[in-house]
């Protein structure tokens, strides 16, 4: 194989299996770890695709109070039905039915709903196995413990309806403790029917009455409903409106036979691990739509409103800003990746004359890479959109796109699962993700001890760490989230991650959960590279997001393209700009900064053939990598803005991709998979399951997906080779990675990703001369190295006419993103508008969400960081560097 030739027909094969079939379904008692190949639709009916998410959100808000139901009660079915379905044990059926607890249960405080009450065990279900019995009960237990903290957070108040539960003394307790804690909260109360039946609710009422009256308290004659319902389990709890059973089965089952009286009764066919909030709103606007007479009749008066509550209001269309006359005014931008692409649409749109030049291709790193002699679509890396980006998706909002309303926004798609995979035989880690949604800040609030709470028991029971060192990692989470940004900067960003978690003194759990798992997905770092500061911000981002917290509009916590980068959003980008009058020079490089009396004077560029030449603009946005950015500091350019000296120190690392182009769809989960144990930190997300295109259509029909891959890390030796990645061959880093990747999907003896399966294989380009001692990184990624916020630069320089766009300059998001690098270029346009003093609107800047709920608390932090004092709820009190810490 020639060297750089790195688009191969499929030559990996050897390692631990060979053929057979796709795995099968797991016993999650043993293993706890869902069947792969059926992943994809236990994942996507945790939560809903894209639209129905929209959907539901719409309805959310919209939906008129007064026409909800006051008190939705819910037979929980079919969770044994489901496990007989995907090949599993009802143990395994009574599991995968907590995600829908999670999920309903957080959707019917959404809605504004006021009581709920499930179904969850009966009186008559005693009569099943034992064995199935404890283990249900087992479950309850655990999810009610894990689940309540959330839920306390949000207000829910508890209630039980059942009797004594004998045998099962720790689920009693869980159930009266929560009762009584929750006793004063005004949020939806949550009535847990377990050990329940109506006839016997009513049965215990009559003897009740029987009793009363024996004792003289109550005369025959003073029995009313009234009197009845005072003495049910919960005679609080007003009569139910709706009543749903999932499963199809359409009959009622002994539940709240005297509250249900008048109930509406629902039974779609879905099984309850796979009911969603879709389904649950569904059901809900029908009953919302229902005349619900009572007996009587209801006729419509003249010019009544008929408007069915639920419908839809649809908002304002954003449409692309109107160009402004023209300024008269030249810009260069140096770049064409998502900086320069950014700069160049804001710019234009406020009249300027843009020319970007690119050296390489139109997109740079974020770019589609065509695989060579087969058409299929490469990449550097796989592109995701998390909620809490507010600027590139304002862009995005802004670029046409035919049939699209909202532009290119409109590609994106929610994924709505992460999974952590194992090749060490711990448990995978699989994540749902709850849907955005607008919760009420009064009831949905955090404490340090509901916060430590939940992110200790996620930590101990999702990803296996050890109880002690789950609370320990909450806690040094709690510690930042309540850190004043004078700590953050001066003390935080000083330190790595890894330190900051004492991570290396932990179980290797805790390291690949709370230090590397953690961020790996979420930006191109390592956690002994990287500052706390950096991954601090960037994981509380995504916490809140997934709390629903933070996010755009529309905006869900995990979201990807639906299709090709280049096709759903560069090439309309492009054609846009273009349409505005920006002229593109590809092949082009900057080469030298002319600088006289603090201003860029002129430009030397190096055209395609190797010519160069000079020539002079008002302006000038570098756009372009900061390795690259540090060739044109010369001697005048440092004279002239002594700042930039520093940019000099910031570091960047390795971090590309590697698609494994299957003949087989391969959906492993809907959404991001990390392969925790890879020593290569590999990531890969299953894109045919996103795409509208199908994979067939761009080669020779017998591609049917795309495995696409990053590796973080290059420099660590692999499980199978031995070798560092940046020491292989292409061919071996493929085969090395492939084999990395099924040791981590095919255990237990069962194969989920076959040797057969593989077409071929393609290699991001940028990586130069490999198997050699040449070999070299063509665009490495910027990384928040301890300490370099100091070194980083503002957009705004002390060059009159020279700003810095990108995500290496100082940002709000402070982490190497696509979103930072719309940031930076925003940031530069707004400094070149002020320079040139001009009346054009400044380019918006979206900020992450800050949590009122640590307001007091970081107060507090300030003045002890301004006093030397670590940070109160450090739980390592770790000191900060005095001379960092600022006084006044």
């Amino acid at each position: 194989m020639k060297a750089g030739r790195q688009h191969q027909r499929a030559a990996v094969s050897g390692g631990r299996t060979s053929g057979g079939t796709s795995r099968s379904a797991r016993d999650s008692t043993a293993t706890g770890r869902p069947d792969r190949e059926k992943a994809l639709s236990i994942a996507k009916n945790t939560t809903s695709t894209c639209s129905e998410n929209r959907r539901w959100r719409s309805s959310v808000s919209t939906l008129s109070p007064d026409r909800l139901p006051r008190h939705l009660a819910i037979i929980v079915d079919g969770n044994g039905r489901w496990a007989n379905q995907h090949g599993l044990t009802r143990t395994a059926g009574h599991r995968a039915a907590l995600p829908s607890m999670f999920v309903i249960v957080n959707t019917a405080i959404d809605l504004g709903l006021r009581n709920l009450s499930l179904y969850l065990f009966s009186s008559e279900n005693w009569k099943r196995e034992p064995a199935e019995i404890a283990t249900i009960m087992e479950i309850m237990t655990n999810a009610i413990n894990g689940y309540m903290p959330f839920f306390e957070t949000r207000g829910v108040r508890i209630r039980w309806s059942g009797r004594e539960i004998e045998g099962f003394p720790e689920l009693t307790e869980t159930l009266r403790s929560w009762q009584e804690r929750t006793s004063e909260h005004t949020g939806l109360t949550l009535n847990l029917c377990v050990n329940y039946g109506g006839r016997q609710e009513i049965v215990n009422a009559v003897r009740r009455l029987s009793d009363d009256i024996v004792a003289g308290e109550l005369s025959p004659e003073d029995i009313d409903e009234d009197a009845i319902i005072s003495r049910l389990y919960q005679p609080d709890l007003p009569p139910v409106d709706l009543l749903i059973r999932t499963s199809g089965e359409k009959r009622i089952s002994n539940l709240l036979l005297w509250q249900s009286a008048y109930a509406e009764l629902h039974f779609p066919d879905r099984l309850w691990p796979d009911f969603t909030q879709t389904d649950l709103i569904e059901a809900v606007e029908t009953y919302a739509d229902r005349d619900r007479r009572f007996g009587g009749a209801v006729d419509q008066h003249p010019g009544e409103d008929t408007t069915p509550a639920g419908t839809v209001e649809h908002r304002p269309v954003p449409r692309a800003a109107e160009p402004i006359a023209p300024t008269g005014k030249r810009v260069a931008i140096l770049g064409a990746g998502i900086a320069g692409l950014s700069a160049a649409l804001e710019l234009a749109e406020r009249g300027y004359a843009v020319t970007v030049y690119e050296r390489h291709e139109l997109g740079g790193k974020a770019r589609s890479i065509p695989a060579p002699g087969s058409g299929l679509p490469g990449e550097h890396g796989f592109r995701f959109f998390p909620g809490f980006y507010q600027n590139l998706t304002d862009t995005m909002r802004r670029i046409p796109f035919p049939g699209n309303q909202n532009g290119t926004w409109d590609n994106l798609v929610d994924t709505s699962a992460y999974l952590g995979a194992r090749a060490d035989g711990t448990p995978d880690a699989m994540i749902p993700f709850l849907p955005d949604s607008p919760l009420p800040p009064a009831v949905y609030s955090f404490t340090p001890d509901t916060a430590t709470a939940i992110i200790s028991y996620l930590a101990s029971t999702i990803s296996h760490v050890p109880e002690d060192e789950a609370l320990f990692g909450a806690r040094k989470f709690l510690a930042y989230w309540a850190s004043c940004d004078e700590r953050r900067l001066g003390q935080w960003d000083k330190i790595s991650w890894n330190d900051f978690l004492n991570a290396d003194k932990m179980s290797v759990q805790f390291q690949r959960s709370f230090a590397d798992g953690m961020i790996r997905n979420l930006a191109a770092i390592k956690s002994d590279e990287a500052s706390t500061h950096s991954v601090g911000l960037v994981s509380e981002a995504t916490i809140w997001s997934a709390l629903g917290r933070g996010n755009e509009p529309g905006g869900t916590v995990d979201r990807v393209l639906n299709g090709s980068t280049d096709e759903k959003l560069l090439s309309p980008w492009i054609d846009h700009l273009r349409n505005l009058g920006v002229e593109f020079k590809v092949g082009w490089s900057a080469e030298a900064l002319r600088v006289s009396d603090g201003r860029v004077t002129a430009l030397t560029l190096r055209d395609d053939q190797g010519g160069d030449h000079i020539t002079s603009y008002d302006h000038v946005v570098s756009a372009i990598p900061v390795e690259r950015f540090t060739r044109l500091l010369s001697r005048d350019v440092l004279d002239a803005a002594p700042e930039l000296a520093r940019t000099r120190r910031l570091r960047t690392d390795w971090m590309n991709g590697l698609m494994f182009y299957l003949k087989e769809e391969l959906p492993l989960v809907h959404g991001h998979v990390n392969y925790v144990d890879s020593p290569w930190a590999i990531t890969s997300i299953s894109q045919a399951q996103f795409w509208t295109r199908p994979f067939s259509e761009y080669h020779d029909h017998t591609v049917k997906e795309c495995l696409s891959g990053i590796i973080s890390d290059w420099f660590k030796p692999g499980t199978f080779n031995g070798k560092a990645a940046k020491d292989c061959t292409p061919e071996e880093i493929a085969k090395e990675a492939w084999e990395q990747i099924k040791a981590h999907l095919n255990t237990e003896g069962r194969t989920v990703l076959r040797d057969d399966m593989l077409h071929s294989w393609f290699l991001d380009p940028a990586i130069v001369a490999p198997g050699t001692p040449d070999v070299a990184n063509d665009s490495p990624l910027f990384i928040q190295s301890p300490g370099s916020w100091d070194d980083r630069p503002e957009s705004r320089t002390s060059i009159a006419n020279l700003f810095l766009a990108g995500d290496w300059v100082r940002t709000n998001i402070n982490v190497t993103t696509m979103e930072g690098a719309n940031e930076g270029a925003r940031q530069a346009v707004n400094a070149l508008l002020d320079a040139d003093g001009s009346a054009a609107p400044r380019c918006t800047l979206g900020e992450l969400h800050v949590a009122p709920d640590f307001a007091a608390l970081k107060e507090a932090d300030r003045e002890r960081y301004r006093q030397g004092l670590p940070h109160a709820l450090d739980p390592e009190q770790l000191a900060p560097f005095a001379q960092e810490v600022r006084a006044g």
